[in-house]
């Protein structure tokens, strides 16, 4: 997990569609590491999505992940971003200018419940 502060809280019942979204930018430091995020319900294991890029040493941005979950319980959950690297250091950016641009790179972690 990422960071626990930028978790999605919610209550689900039954007969709701849950859609969660996120997308970013991430960079890794070495040329062949390989960067992955994807989005965990309630604890850290992966749902069914997962993003991957390969490090170029700069800020990539990755393709945006949706999971479509229509079988929760009624319950209180929360929706997260995980991450991971294979080699290198990931960076997932959060609101920063890219030098000699006023292109803002951020991540975000988003929802929506269809009752």
């Amino acid at each position: 997990e990422l960071n626990t502060e930028i978790r999605v809280e919610f209550v689900a019942w039954d007969d709701e569609a849950v859609l969660v979204v996120v997308s970013g930018s991430v960079s890794n430091s070495g040329v062949s590491g390989t960067t992955f995020t994807s989005i965990g319900i309630d604890d850290t294991n992966q749902e069914r999505t997962a993003a991957t890029s390969t490090g170029s040493g700069a800020a990539e941005v990755f393709p945006v992940g949706i999971t479509l979950i229509t079988t929760l319980s009624e319950a209180y959950h929360y929706a997260t971003v995980l991450g991971a690297v294979g080699a290198g250091t990931g960076t997932w950016e959060g609101d920063a200018y890219v030098a000699n641009t006023t292109a803002v790179r951020s991540t975000f972690l988003t929802g929506q419940i269809q009752g």
